[in-house]
Protein backbone atom coordinates (compact mmCIF):
# COMPACT_ATOMS: atom_id res chain seq x y z
CA UNK A 1 0.00 0.00 0.00
CA UNK A 2 3.08 2.15 0.66
CA UNK A 3 4.14 1.74 -2.86
CA UNK A 4 0.54 2.46 -4.32
CA UNK A 5 1.48 5.79 -2.84
CA UNK A 6 4.76 6.57 -3.60
CA UNK A 7 5.80 10.08 -5.70
CA UNK A 8 7.28 7.89 -8.17
CA UNK A 9 5.30 6.60 -11.59
CA UNK A 10 7.16 3.54 -12.11
CA UNK A 11 6.77 2.37 -7.80
CA UNK A 12 3.08 2.64 -8.25
CA UNK A 13 3.30 0.87 -11.57
CA UNK A 14 4.98 -2.04 -9.78
CA UNK A 15 2.50 -2.01 -6.98
CA UNK A 16 -0.55 -2.07 -9.44
CA UNK A 17 1.18 -5.47 -11.13
CA UNK A 18 1.58 -7.18 -7.47
CA UNK A 19 -1.74 -5.76 -6.42
CA UNK A 20 -2.91 -7.70 -9.41
CA UNK A 21 -1.23 -10.86 -9.20
CA UNK A 22 -2.53 -11.23 -5.63
CA UNK A 23 -6.19 -9.74 -6.55
CA UNK A 24 -6.13 -7.03 -3.98
CA UNK A 25 -9.29 -4.67 -4.01
CA UNK A 26 -7.05 -1.86 -2.54
CA UNK A 27 -5.89 -1.43 -5.90
CA UNK A 28 -8.63 1.04 -6.10
CA UNK A 29 -6.09 3.47 -5.07
CA UNK A 30 -4.74 3.14 -8.46
CA UNK A 31 -7.46 3.71 -10.47
CA UNK A 32 -7.53 7.81 -11.07
CA UNK A 33 -3.66 7.50 -10.80
CA UNK A 34 -2.32 10.46 -12.85
CA UNK A 35 0.01 8.00 -14.59
CA UNK A 36 -2.19 6.90 -17.43
CA UNK A 37 0.33 3.76 -17.60
CA UNK A 38 -0.47 2.79 -13.90
CA UNK A 39 -4.32 3.85 -14.19
CA UNK A 40 -4.40 1.41 -16.81
CA UNK A 41 -2.69 -1.40 -15.29
CA UNK A 42 -5.27 -0.93 -12.81
CA UNK A 43 -8.07 -0.76 -15.01
CA UNK A 44 -7.16 -4.11 -16.46
CA UNK A 45 -6.48 -5.90 -13.26
CA UNK A 46 -9.63 -5.31 -11.80
CA UNK A 47 -11.55 -6.60 -15.26
CA UNK A 48 -9.11 -8.86 -16.53
CA UNK A 49 -7.76 -10.50 -13.76
CA UNK A 50 -10.64 -10.00 -12.43
CA UNK A 51 -11.03 -8.16 -8.64
CA UNK A 52 -15.09 -8.14 -8.69
CA UNK A 53 -15.04 -6.02 -5.18
CA UNK A 54 -13.63 -3.32 -7.13
CA UNK A 55 -15.82 -3.44 -10.16
CA UNK A 56 -18.17 -0.53 -8.41
CA UNK A 57 -15.30 1.64 -8.28
CA UNK A 58 -14.18 1.18 -12.19
CA UNK A 59 -17.48 1.73 -13.33
CA UNK A 60 -17.61 5.27 -12.39
CA UNK A 61 -15.11 6.25 -14.82
CA UNK A 62 -17.22 6.08 -17.49
CA UNK A 63 -18.30 9.78 -16.66
CA UNK A 64 -14.91 10.75 -17.91
CA UNK A 65 -15.49 10.41 -22.17
CA UNK A 66 -11.93 11.81 -23.11
CA UNK A 67 -10.10 8.87 -21.24
CA UNK A 68 -8.57 6.21 -23.26
CA UNK A 69 -10.47 3.68 -25.34
CA UNK A 70 -8.91 0.52 -23.46
CA UNK A 71 -10.11 2.31 -19.60
CA UNK A 72 -13.54 2.99 -21.13
CA UNK A 73 -14.46 -0.07 -23.06
CA UNK A 74 -13.19 -1.77 -19.32
CA UNK A 75 -15.09 0.85 -17.42
CA UNK A 76 -18.55 -0.04 -19.85
CA UNK A 77 -18.13 -3.67 -19.02
CA UNK A 78 -18.16 -3.34 -15.49
CA UNK A 79 -21.17 -1.32 -16.00
CA UNK A 80 -22.95 -4.24 -17.57
CA UNK A 81 -21.49 -6.89 -15.51
CA UNK A 82 -23.44 -5.04 -12.32
CA UNK A 83 -26.39 -4.86 -14.22
CA UNK A 84 -28.36 -2.55 -12.05
CA UNK A 85 -30.50 0.28 -12.97
CA UNK A 86 -28.07 2.87 -12.37
CA UNK A 87 -25.05 1.03 -13.97
CA UNK A 88 -26.94 1.03 -17.46
CA UNK A 89 -28.04 4.91 -17.55
CA UNK A 90 -23.89 5.26 -16.88
CA UNK A 91 -23.90 3.06 -20.32
CA UNK A 92 -26.91 5.26 -21.96
CA UNK A 93 -24.74 8.21 -21.30
CA UNK A 94 -21.50 7.25 -22.55
CA UNK A 95 -23.29 5.36 -25.76
CA UNK A 96 -24.64 9.29 -26.26
CA UNK A 97 -21.57 11.61 -25.46
CA UNK A 98 -20.02 13.09 -29.01
CA UNK A 99 -16.73 13.59 -27.03
CA UNK A 100 -16.83 9.90 -26.82
CA UNK A 101 -14.98 7.95 -30.32
CA UNK A 102 -17.41 6.02 -32.21
CA UNK A 103 -15.94 2.52 -31.69
CA UNK A 104 -16.70 3.28 -27.93
CA UNK A 105 -20.32 4.44 -28.18
CA UNK A 106 -20.65 1.40 -30.59
CA UNK A 107 -19.49 -1.04 -27.66
CA UNK A 108 -21.80 0.82 -25.15
CA UNK A 109 -24.91 0.10 -27.05
CA UNK A 110 -23.80 -3.65 -27.88
CA UNK A 111 -23.68 -4.07 -24.19
CA UNK A 112 -27.33 -2.33 -24.07
CA UNK A 113 -28.61 -4.86 -26.67
CA UNK A 114 -27.03 -7.74 -24.54
CA UNK A 115 -28.08 -6.56 -21.39
CA UNK A 116 -30.95 -8.64 -20.33
CA UNK A 117 -29.30 -12.10 -21.99
CA UNK A 118 -26.14 -11.72 -21.37
CA UNK A 119 -23.72 -14.13 -23.54
CA UNK A 120 -21.51 -16.37 -21.30
CA UNK A 121 -17.87 -15.16 -22.29
CA UNK A 122 -16.65 -11.94 -20.91
CA UNK A 123 -17.18 -8.78 -23.57
CA UNK A 124 -12.86 -8.10 -23.05
CA UNK A 125 -11.16 -10.79 -22.52
CA UNK A 126 -13.67 -13.57 -24.10
CA UNK A 127 -13.24 -15.75 -21.07
CA UNK A 128 -16.38 -17.83 -19.86
CA UNK A 129 -17.61 -15.77 -17.44
CA UNK A 130 -21.69 -15.96 -17.52
CA UNK A 131 -24.16 -13.53 -15.84
CA UNK A 132 -27.56 -14.25 -14.67
CA UNK A 133 -30.69 -13.29 -17.13
CA UNK A 134 -31.83 -9.43 -16.04
CA UNK A 135 -35.32 -7.82 -16.64
CA UNK A 136 -35.62 -5.13 -18.61
CA UNK A 137 -36.63 -2.84 -15.56
CA UNK A 138 -33.06 -2.84 -15.53
CA UNK A 139 -32.21 -1.21 -18.52
CA UNK A 140 -35.29 -0.04 -20.48
CA UNK A 141 -35.85 2.92 -18.13
CA UNK A 142 -32.48 4.41 -18.79
CA UNK A 143 -31.87 3.81 -22.63
CA UNK A 144 -36.10 4.87 -23.78
CA UNK A 145 -35.46 8.65 -22.58
CA UNK A 146 -32.70 8.75 -24.66
CA UNK A 147 -33.95 6.76 -27.64
CA UNK A 148 -34.48 9.68 -30.25
CA UNK A 149 -31.06 11.40 -29.72
CA UNK A 150 -29.28 8.11 -30.27
CA UNK A 151 -31.21 6.99 -33.41
CA UNK A 152 -30.70 10.55 -34.41
CA UNK A 153 -27.19 10.71 -34.22
CA UNK A 154 -24.99 12.18 -36.78
CA UNK A 155 -22.88 8.56 -36.80
CA UNK A 156 -24.65 6.53 -39.12
CA UNK A 157 -23.13 3.50 -37.60
CA UNK A 158 -24.10 4.41 -33.56
CA UNK A 159 -28.36 5.25 -35.10
CA UNK A 160 -28.33 1.69 -36.66
CA UNK A 161 -26.28 0.09 -33.47
CA UNK A 162 -29.17 2.08 -31.75
CA UNK A 163 -32.22 0.51 -33.29
CA UNK A 164 -30.07 -2.76 -33.30
CA UNK A 165 -30.11 -2.86 -29.37
CA UNK A 166 -34.21 -1.80 -28.84
CA UNK A 167 -34.83 -4.59 -31.07
CA UNK A 168 -32.88 -7.05 -29.10
CA UNK A 169 -34.36 -5.68 -25.64
CA UNK A 170 -37.80 -6.00 -27.51
CA UNK A 171 -38.58 -2.49 -26.49
CA UNK A 172 -41.91 -2.34 -27.74
CA UNK A 173 -42.34 1.38 -26.03
CA UNK A 174 -39.68 2.67 -29.06
CA UNK A 175 -41.72 1.23 -32.06
CA UNK A 176 -42.83 5.01 -32.50
CA UNK A 177 -39.26 5.61 -33.38
CA UNK A 178 -39.29 2.79 -35.47
CA UNK A 179 -42.23 3.40 -37.66
CA UNK A 180 -40.88 7.04 -37.88
CA UNK A 181 -38.02 5.56 -39.02
CA UNK A 182 -39.12 3.44 -41.67
CA UNK A 183 -41.45 5.72 -43.46
CA UNK A 184 -38.63 8.30 -43.84
CA UNK A 185 -37.10 8.00 -47.44
CA UNK A 186 -34.12 10.47 -46.15
CA UNK A 187 -32.80 7.68 -43.89
CA UNK A 188 -30.18 5.07 -45.01
CA UNK A 189 -31.65 2.19 -46.31
CA UNK A 190 -29.62 -0.15 -44.24
CA UNK A 191 -31.64 1.86 -40.87
CA UNK A 192 -34.86 2.00 -42.05
CA UNK A 193 -34.65 -1.65 -42.71
CA UNK A 194 -33.06 -2.62 -39.27
CA UNK A 195 -36.55 -0.61 -37.94
CA UNK A 196 -38.67 -2.63 -40.28
CA UNK A 197 -37.13 -5.88 -38.51
CA UNK A 198 -37.50 -4.94 -34.95
CA UNK A 199 -41.00 -3.64 -35.67
CA UNK A 200 -41.63 -7.31 -37.39
CA UNK A 201 -40.97 -8.50 -34.03
CA UNK A 202 -42.55 -6.61 -32.07
CA UNK A 203 -45.73 -7.53 -34.28
CA UNK A 204 -47.24 -3.96 -34.18
CA UNK A 205 -50.56 -2.84 -35.61
CA UNK A 206 -50.39 -1.72 -39.15
CA UNK A 207 -47.11 -4.00 -40.12
CA UNK A 208 -48.47 -4.82 -43.32
CA UNK A 209 -48.61 -1.47 -44.93
CA UNK A 210 -45.05 -1.05 -44.05
CA UNK A 211 -43.61 -3.80 -45.49
CA UNK A 212 -45.63 -3.20 -48.50
CA UNK A 213 -44.12 0.21 -48.52
CA UNK A 214 -40.41 -1.50 -48.06
CA UNK A 215 -41.31 -4.42 -50.93
CA UNK A 216 -42.01 -1.27 -53.09
CA UNK A 217 -39.12 0.67 -52.54
CA UNK A 218 -36.11 0.93 -54.79
CA UNK A 219 -33.49 0.63 -52.01
CA UNK A 220 -32.09 -2.64 -52.17
CA UNK A 221 -31.75 -2.96 -48.38
CA UNK A 222 -34.97 -2.24 -47.10
CA UNK A 223 -36.49 -4.18 -49.99
CA UNK A 224 -34.90 -7.19 -48.68
CA UNK A 225 -35.78 -6.42 -45.02
CA UNK A 226 -39.52 -7.12 -46.44
CA UNK A 227 -38.57 -9.60 -48.83
CA UNK A 228 -37.94 -11.71 -45.79
CA UNK A 229 -40.63 -10.77 -43.58
CA UNK A 230 -43.01 -11.52 -46.09
CA UNK A 231 -41.47 -15.05 -46.73
CA UNK A 232 -41.83 -15.80 -43.00
CA UNK A 233 -45.43 -14.53 -42.50
CA UNK A 234 -47.95 -16.77 -41.48
CA UNK A 235 -50.09 -18.35 -44.13
CA UNK A 236 -48.13 -18.09 -47.03
CA UNK A 237 -46.70 -21.13 -49.01
CA UNK A 238 -43.15 -20.93 -48.36
CA UNK A 239 -42.31 -22.49 -52.06
CA UNK A 240 -44.68 -20.88 -53.49
CA UNK A 241 -43.25 -17.45 -52.66
CA UNK A 242 -39.93 -19.02 -53.06
CA UNK A 243 -40.24 -19.92 -56.41
CA UNK A 244 -41.73 -16.71 -57.37
CA UNK A 245 -38.34 -15.09 -55.47
CA UNK A 246 -35.91 -17.28 -57.23
CA UNK A 247 -37.66 -16.22 -60.96
CA UNK A 248 -36.06 -12.49 -60.01
CA UNK A 249 -33.03 -11.19 -61.31
CA UNK A 250 -32.15 -9.32 -57.46
CA UNK A 251 -29.14 -11.35 -55.68
CA UNK A 252 -31.37 -10.01 -52.63
CA UNK A 253 -34.70 -11.95 -53.78
CA UNK A 254 -33.06 -15.04 -54.97
CA UNK A 255 -31.41 -15.36 -51.29
CA UNK A 256 -34.56 -14.66 -49.86
CA UNK A 257 -36.12 -17.39 -52.20
CA UNK A 258 -32.70 -20.25 -51.43
CA UNK A 259 -33.84 -19.26 -47.80
CA UNK A 260 -37.27 -19.89 -47.78
CA UNK A 261 -37.07 -23.59 -49.42
CA UNK A 262 -35.76 -24.74 -46.39
CA UNK A 263 -39.02 -24.11 -44.63
CA UNK A 264 -40.84 -26.10 -47.42
CA UNK A 265 -41.05 -29.88 -47.38
CA UNK A 266 -41.14 -32.35 -49.53
CA UNK A 267 -40.27 -33.54 -53.46
CA UNK A 268 -40.56 -30.63 -54.85
CA UNK A 269 -38.73 -28.00 -52.62
CA UNK A 270 -36.27 -30.58 -52.94
CA UNK A 271 -36.30 -30.39 -57.09
CA UNK A 272 -36.36 -26.56 -56.72
CA UNK A 273 -32.93 -26.71 -55.16
CA UNK A 274 -31.32 -29.18 -57.10
CA UNK A 275 -31.78 -26.88 -59.77
CA UNK A 276 -30.16 -24.41 -58.55
CA UNK A 277 -27.50 -26.38 -57.00
CA UNK A 278 -26.49 -28.13 -60.21
CA UNK A 279 -25.70 -25.18 -61.77
CA UNK A 280 -23.47 -24.27 -59.10
CA UNK A 281 -21.49 -26.92 -59.48
CA UNK A 282 -21.38 -26.65 -63.37
CA UNK A 283 -20.30 -22.71 -62.61
CA UNK A 284 -23.24 -21.59 -64.27
CA UNK A 285 -24.04 -19.55 -61.18
CA UNK A 286 -22.47 -15.87 -59.71
CA UNK A 287 -20.24 -16.90 -56.47
CA UNK A 288 -22.06 -14.64 -55.01
CA UNK A 289 -24.94 -17.11 -54.14
CA UNK A 290 -22.56 -19.76 -53.51
CA UNK A 291 -23.03 -20.15 -49.52
CA UNK A 292 -26.58 -19.32 -50.32
CA UNK A 293 -27.29 -22.63 -52.28
CA UNK A 294 -24.84 -24.61 -50.59
CA UNK A 295 -26.76 -23.40 -47.40
CA UNK A 296 -30.15 -24.74 -49.36
CA UNK A 297 -29.09 -27.96 -50.17
CA UNK A 298 -27.27 -28.88 -46.86
CA UNK A 299 -31.13 -27.95 -45.35
CA UNK A 300 -32.71 -30.73 -47.88
CA UNK A 301 -33.21 -34.29 -47.07
CA UNK A 302 -33.83 -35.73 -50.54
CA UNK A 303 -30.97 -38.47 -51.86
CA UNK A 304 -30.75 -36.71 -55.35
CA UNK A 305 -29.71 -33.79 -53.31
CA UNK A 306 -27.36 -35.22 -51.12
CA UNK A 307 -25.27 -36.70 -53.83
CA UNK A 308 -25.55 -33.51 -56.37
CA UNK A 309 -24.62 -31.83 -52.63
CA UNK A 310 -21.18 -34.54 -52.48
CA UNK A 311 -20.62 -33.60 -56.11
CA UNK A 312 -19.87 -30.09 -55.57
CA UNK A 313 -17.70 -31.16 -52.35
CA UNK A 314 -15.72 -33.20 -54.59
CA UNK A 315 -15.46 -29.77 -57.18
CA UNK A 316 -13.77 -27.64 -54.99
CA UNK A 317 -11.50 -30.44 -52.60
CA UNK A 318 -8.77 -28.97 -54.65
CA UNK A 319 -9.15 -25.74 -52.14
CA UNK A 320 -7.22 -27.45 -49.80
CA UNK A 321 -8.27 -27.23 -46.35
CA UNK A 322 -10.33 -23.79 -47.43
CA UNK A 323 -12.69 -26.58 -49.41
CA UNK A 324 -14.90 -26.64 -46.40
CA UNK A 325 -15.29 -22.90 -46.92
CA UNK A 326 -14.73 -21.34 -50.39
CA UNK A 327 -18.52 -20.50 -50.71
CA UNK A 328 -17.59 -17.79 -47.93
CA UNK A 329 -15.38 -15.86 -50.67
CA UNK A 330 -17.55 -13.74 -52.54
CA UNK A 331 -21.15 -12.02 -51.53
CA UNK A 332 -20.87 -10.71 -48.40
CA UNK A 333 -22.18 -7.54 -46.97
CA UNK A 334 -19.19 -5.70 -45.96
CA UNK A 335 -20.83 -2.91 -44.02
CA UNK A 336 -21.84 -6.28 -41.79
CA UNK A 337 -18.87 -7.31 -41.97
CA UNK A 338 -17.19 -3.85 -40.64
CA UNK A 339 -19.63 -4.38 -37.39
CA UNK A 340 -18.60 -7.98 -36.65
CA UNK A 341 -14.71 -6.24 -37.12
CA UNK A 342 -15.60 -3.84 -34.64
CA UNK A 343 -18.18 -4.67 -32.30
CA UNK A 344 -18.13 -8.87 -32.17
CA UNK A 345 -16.14 -9.24 -29.27
CA UNK A 346 -15.85 -12.83 -29.34
CA UNK A 347 -13.06 -12.56 -32.02
CA UNK A 348 -11.64 -9.11 -31.16
CA UNK A 349 -10.54 -7.81 -34.44
CA UNK A 350 -10.86 -4.63 -33.56
CA UNK A 351 -8.63 -4.83 -30.74
CA UNK A 352 -5.37 -6.35 -32.28
CA UNK A 353 -6.24 -4.20 -35.67
CA UNK A 354 -6.17 -0.81 -36.75
CA UNK A 355 -8.74 -0.04 -39.81
CA UNK A 356 -8.73 3.25 -41.33
CA UNK A 357 -6.34 4.64 -38.56
CA UNK A 358 -8.42 3.27 -35.92
CA UNK A 359 -7.74 0.02 -33.44
CA UNK A 360 -4.95 -2.37 -31.99
CA UNK A 361 -1.42 -2.57 -33.08
CA UNK A 362 -0.54 -5.94 -32.32
CA UNK A 363 -1.67 -7.22 -36.00
CA UNK A 364 -1.21 -4.99 -39.34
CA UNK A 365 -3.46 -2.60 -40.12
CA UNK A 366 -6.45 -4.06 -42.74
CA UNK A 367 -7.22 -0.58 -44.68
CA UNK A 368 -6.68 -1.34 -48.24
CA UNK A 369 -4.97 -5.04 -47.57
CA UNK A 370 -8.02 -6.11 -50.63
CA UNK A 371 -5.81 -4.41 -52.75
CA UNK A 372 -2.54 -6.75 -52.73
CA UNK A 373 -3.57 -9.57 -51.35
CA UNK A 374 -6.81 -11.95 -52.62
CA UNK A 375 -9.62 -13.18 -51.12
CA UNK A 376 -8.57 -16.61 -50.60
CA UNK A 377 -5.76 -15.18 -48.43
CA UNK A 378 -7.77 -13.08 -46.56
CA UNK A 379 -9.47 -16.15 -45.87
CA UNK A 380 -7.13 -18.33 -45.13
CA UNK A 381 -5.61 -15.65 -43.19
CA UNK A 382 -9.20 -15.43 -40.44
CA UNK A 383 -8.99 -19.46 -40.32
CA UNK A 384 -5.32 -20.02 -39.78
CA UNK A 385 -3.27 -17.09 -38.78
CA UNK A 386 -0.12 -18.53 -38.31
CA UNK A 387 -0.19 -19.92 -41.80
CA UNK A 388 0.91 -16.88 -43.49
CA UNK A 389 2.07 -13.82 -40.93
CA UNK A 390 2.66 -10.31 -42.15
CA UNK A 391 6.01 -8.96 -42.27
CA UNK A 392 6.72 -7.18 -39.09
CA UNK A 393 4.37 -8.97 -36.92
CA UNK A 394 6.31 -12.58 -36.90
CA UNK A 395 6.23 -13.39 -33.41
CA UNK A 396 9.84 -14.53 -32.47
CA UNK A 397 11.65 -16.96 -29.43
CA UNK A 398 15.71 -15.88 -29.39
CA UNK A 399 18.26 -17.61 -27.04
CA UNK A 400 21.66 -16.16 -26.97
CA UNK A 401 24.62 -17.82 -26.54
CA UNK A 402 25.37 -15.96 -23.09
CA UNK A 403 21.78 -17.49 -21.92
CA UNK A 404 19.74 -13.85 -22.14
CA UNK A 405 16.17 -14.40 -23.76
CA UNK A 406 13.72 -12.76 -25.92
CA UNK A 407 10.40 -13.49 -26.97
CA UNK A 408 8.35 -10.60 -28.91
CA UNK A 409 7.67 -9.10 -32.37
CA UNK A 410 10.54 -9.22 -35.39
CA UNK A 411 10.40 -6.24 -36.37
CA UNK A 412 13.43 -5.63 -38.86
CA UNK A 413 15.82 -8.38 -40.04
CA UNK A 414 18.97 -7.86 -41.91
CA UNK A 415 22.11 -10.20 -42.68
CA UNK A 416 23.41 -9.14 -39.21
CA UNK A 417 21.20 -8.68 -37.07
CA UNK A 418 17.44 -9.06 -35.69
CA UNK A 419 15.47 -5.66 -34.11
CA UNK A 420 12.74 -7.27 -31.87
CA UNK A 421 9.69 -5.72 -30.06
CA UNK A 422 9.39 -7.31 -26.78
CA UNK A 423 6.87 -6.64 -24.00
CA UNK A 424 9.73 -6.42 -21.12
CA UNK A 425 12.78 -4.86 -22.95
CA UNK A 426 11.07 -2.71 -25.63
CA UNK A 427 12.93 -3.01 -28.65
CA UNK A 428 16.53 -4.85 -28.73
CA UNK A 429 18.74 -5.43 -31.62
CA UNK A 430 20.61 -8.46 -31.74
CA UNK A 431 23.66 -9.86 -33.34
CA UNK A 432 22.69 -13.06 -35.38
CA UNK A 433 26.09 -14.51 -34.37
CA UNK A 434 25.37 -14.20 -30.44
CA UNK A 435 22.28 -16.51 -31.19
CA UNK A 436 22.40 -19.85 -29.99
CA UNK A 437 18.91 -20.49 -31.08
CA UNK A 438 15.96 -19.23 -32.95
CA UNK A 439 12.04 -19.88 -33.21
CA UNK A 440 9.27 -18.85 -34.67
CA UNK A 441 6.64 -18.42 -31.98
CA UNK A 442 2.89 -18.70 -32.37
CA UNK A 443 0.33 -15.87 -33.70
CA UNK A 444 -1.36 -13.61 -31.44
CA UNK A 445 -4.42 -13.76 -33.07
CA UNK A 446 -6.20 -17.10 -32.25
CA UNK A 447 -6.70 -20.18 -34.24
CA UNK A 448 -10.47 -21.45 -34.09
CA UNK A 449 -12.62 -18.30 -35.94
CA UNK A 450 -13.99 -20.55 -38.49
CA UNK A 451 -15.43 -22.15 -35.58
CA UNK A 452 -16.24 -18.79 -33.41
CA UNK A 453 -18.15 -17.24 -36.75
CA UNK A 454 -20.87 -18.61 -38.76
CA UNK A 455 -20.32 -18.70 -42.80
CA UNK A 456 -22.83 -15.89 -42.87
CA UNK A 457 -20.57 -14.00 -40.69
CA UNK A 458 -17.40 -15.08 -42.84
CA UNK A 459 -18.35 -14.32 -45.48
CA UNK A 460 -18.93 -10.63 -44.51
CA UNK A 461 -15.96 -10.68 -42.50
CA UNK A 462 -13.94 -11.72 -46.09
CA UNK A 463 -16.19 -8.82 -48.14
CA UNK A 464 -15.27 -6.05 -45.71
CA UNK A 465 -11.44 -6.72 -45.20
CA UNK A 466 -11.53 -7.42 -49.48
CA UNK A 467 -13.40 -3.89 -50.05
CA UNK A 468 -12.03 -1.68 -46.67
CA UNK A 469 -10.09 1.69 -48.20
Amino acid sequence: LTAAQSSSAAVRLAAAVALRSHNRPEIMLLLNDKDPRVMLEAVRAVNDAPIPAVLPQLAELTASAQLGEPILRRALNANYRLGELENASRVVALAGHAAASESVRLFALELLGDWINPPVRDKIVGLWRPLPKRELATVGPALLPAFESLINSTSGPVSLAAVQAGEKLGMREAAPFFVKLVEDAKRSSQLRAAALKALAGFKIPGLDKLVELAFNSTAETLRQAAVQIKAESAGRDPLQFARELLGSQRTSDIRAGLHLTTLAKGVEADETVLVWLKQLTEGKLSPALELDVYEAAQARDGNQVKNALRGYDRSVATHGKLAKYWPVLQGGNAEEGRRIFVEKAEVGCYRCHKVQGEGGQVGPEVTNLGKTRSREYLLESILYPNAAIAPGFEQVNIVMKNGAQYTGVLKKESDQELEVSTGEDGVVKVSKSDIKSRERGQSPMPEGLGEMLSKQELRDLVEFLATVR
